[in-house]
């Protein structure tokens, strides 16, 4: 009994003289590295239970946790709704687009996780080329998702202009 009251009491010394040390001479505490650059610097992995609570708000359920920039706390955003129903969210690209001039094109893109419930939601990536007066008579008439594949008609009601290279950008939620 005194062997383990001699242990404790020397781990309690040795570790009440390493918090007093690092408190009264060091800002920042590392976990496996010697040069700590925040208050709280971990290299490697980290697991911890019970909740993540930035400014002491643990957030409700179906709330995404986003950044409010440099130097301030995250924040819950607005709730995913009908969460159940989505197992997955993405961004996607297709590159490499003509749009003949007067035409009407089909698009397919495969899409393995693509279900008929899926919910895409397209836009060009960046600005289109033409004028603004070009540039509205390209217009977006269909989106249908299906089973591992969507498609999307587009079409260039301009007799004049003809687009290559462009980019689409889609958001799926499956």
């Amino acid at each position: 009994m005194k062997k383990k009251f001699t242990l404790s009491l020397c781990l309690l010394i040795a570790l009440q003289g390493i918090l007093c040390s690092n408190y009264s001479t060091a800002q920042n505490v590392g976990i496996g590295t010697a040069t700590p650059s925040e208050k709280l610097d971990v290299l490697g992995n980290l697991k911890f239970s019970g909740a993540l609570m930035p400014n002491n708000n643990a957030g409700t359920v179906g709330r995404i946790l986003m950044s409010a920039g440099p130097g301030v706390p995250p924040t819950w955003g607005p709730p995913l709704l009908n969460s159940s129903a989505t197992t997955n969210i993405g961004k996607f690209y297709v590159n490499g687009i003509t749009l003949n001039s007067n035409s009407v094109l089909t698009l397919t893109v495969t899409d393995a996780n693509c279900v008929a419930g899926s919910q895409i939601s397209v836009s060009w990536a960046g600005l289109l080329p033409g004028s603004n007066n070009q540039n509205a008579l390209i217009k977006f008439f269909n989106v249908q998702a299906g089973a591992g594949q969507f498609k999307v008609v587009i079409g260039n009601e301009n007799n004049a202009a003809t687009y290559s290279g462009l980019s689409l950008v889609f958001t799926a939620f499956y």
